[in-house]
């Protein structure tokens, strides 16, 4: 498979989006340009690829480079210069691969890809407790960075839905009730729920609030005498903690941890997951509703009430079914669209016009092969 068509179909499999904030990120409608638009208002936007019933333009690609690389900056990941070329052909290709899938959709696909979009909209908000001011709120910095209106969001996000439910009818895609059966009992370890659990804590933080460096770990900490005075209010909120004042409350007033807006100071993790060691040594430490000593991070000074504490166990079939389901789903489609996609950039007599894109080598397709059986 190209890398373009494995960029469309990440981008089609990725079921609802998977639930990140900045998957349903929604907000006021907002004015401002992206920069590829404000470019092709200077210097012209001209088509750079067209086939029967598609054209892609240059500031198309350019967003969609810039949503490529952001993806990738978010894994500490970059293009390398050499690479460049080849991975704005690929893109290219995924547009207009998308593009010619979206034209085949039909209402009935459109009135599904709604209602699986708002259903996992929905899941999201509930999985991370958000209001809907809350929901507003927590993403709009990245709206008004992306230059798009809350319509376009909307229009956008059900078109991601779109293209898994069209290759799925088209392709044919059937899993069974023993096809996921079948899989759940022969990845028994990939159901097994580590041991959790669900804490609030209360962060006085020792970072600088005026160093703005990306990485919180990063920026400088706070003079001697002032992280003193942190140490002591910590000291002070603690015995009201122990007390008996509302935990949650005491939370919103005083901490500084800047996920409070999202998640109101609430975490679930395992001993497994990526979480600052002596954070999750004391949450395990915790018995259920019993608060911490202050516990000291390179963040600064918390204080931990464990809220839940969740056994190891088995996941049951019943919990995980429709989750396998859209696995193997996926995988199938991985399986059977490379060529289907191919077809329909042939079928469409797809025209590449820019000179330098057009130069580039994409390797032969090919048909990933299924997985080995474990």
């Amino acid at each position: 498979m190209t890398k373009s068509n494995r960029i469309l179909l990440a981008a089609a499999m990725a079921v609802a989006m998977a639930a990140t904030p900045g998957a349903y990120a929604v907000t006021e409608s907002t004015n401002k340009p992206s920069t590829s638009a404000t470019l092709a208002e200077l210097f012209g936007d001209p088509v750079i690829a067209k086939g029967e019933g598609v054209e892609i333009k240059r500031s198309q690609l350019d967003n969609e480079m810039v949503t490529i690389r952001t993806q990738l900056a978010q894994n500490s990941q970059n293009i390398p210069p050499e690479r460049m070329m080849m991975i704005e052909r690929e893109a290219l290709d995924g547009l207009l691969s998308f593009k010619l899938a979206l034209n085949k959709t039909t209402a009935e696909d459109k009135a599904k890809a709604k209602e699986t979009f708002e259903k996992a909209l929905a899941k999201y908000k509930t999985d991370q407790k958000l209001t809907e001011e809350q929901f507003e709120e927590q993403q709009a910095r990245q709206l008004r960075v992306l230059g798009i209106s809350r319509e376009q969001w909307l229009t956008q996000s059900i078109e991601r839905q779109l293209v898994p439910i069209f290759l799925e009818r088209e392709l044919a895609i059937t899993v069974t009730d023993a096809d996921r059966q079948k899989f759940y009992d022969e990845n028994p370890s990939e159901f097994e729920a580590a041991e959790s659990v669900r804490v609030c804590h209360i962060l006085f933080s020792t970072k600088d609030p005026m160093d703005s460096t990306p990485n919180p770990a990063q920026r400088r900490d706070l003079p001697e005498d002032k992280k003193k005075a942190k140490f002591t209010q910590a000291q002070d909120i603690l015995k009201r903690a122990r007390a008996g004042e509302d935990f949650a409350k005491l939370a919103k007033e005083f901490s500084e941890d800047p996920g409070m807006k999202s998640n109101n100071g609430e975490y679930k993790f395992s001993r497994g997951d990526a979480f600052i060691e002596e954070f999750k040594a004391a949450s395990f430490s915790l018995s259920s509703n019993q608060v911490s000593d202050i516990v000291t991070t390179m963040y600064g000074y918390h204080i931990i009430k464990q809220l839940e504490k969740t056994p190891a166990r088995k996941v049951p079939m019943s919990e995980v079914s429709e989750r396998i389901g859209d696995f193997l789903k996926g995988r199938l489609i991985r399986e059977k669209a490379p060529a289907y996609l191919q077809k329909l950039l042939k079928d469409a007599k797809v025209e590449i016009l820019d000179e330098k894109l057009k130069a580039v080598e994409l390797p032969a397709p090919r048909t990933e092969k299924p997985e080995p059986k474990k």
